[in-house]
């Protein structure tokens, strides 16, 4: 699984310092749609009483062993291709269960 980097231990809190994460920054599918004002904003907050859709970084696994699940709206890559228009829809994704809960019950 690949996973971002983070200043914590994933563990379901916005980094400490958002703008030195550049595992984020190079990461396509987080630096191109990060709001660094947003993310300053909620520097080490917990992501559960955030604006989830305002956090690149859950799309791409950012809080893997969280103790808790969260889910995203996603939208493919793709959904604008032509061929394939009209056929794909947004889809909510995330994680019922952290890979920590997952390991645990194991």
């Amino acid at each position: 699984m690949r996973v971002p980097w983070g200043d914590r231990p994933w563990d379901q809190h916005v980094c400490d310092p958002p703008l030195d994460n550049s595992s984020c920054l190079l990461l396509k599918n987080i630096g191109e749609e990060r709001d660094d004002d947003h993310e300053v904003a909620a520097a080490g907050q917990d992501i559960g009483v955030l604006d989830m859709r305002c956090l690149p970084c859950l799309s791409e696994r950012g809080t893997f062993m969280a103790p808790n699940g969260y889910a995203v709206t996603k939208q493919h890559p793709y959904r604008t291709n032509a061929v394939l228009k009209r056929h794909i829809e947004p889809s909510n994704i995330g994680s019922a269960y952290s890979a920590r809960a997952t390991q645990e019950a194991t």
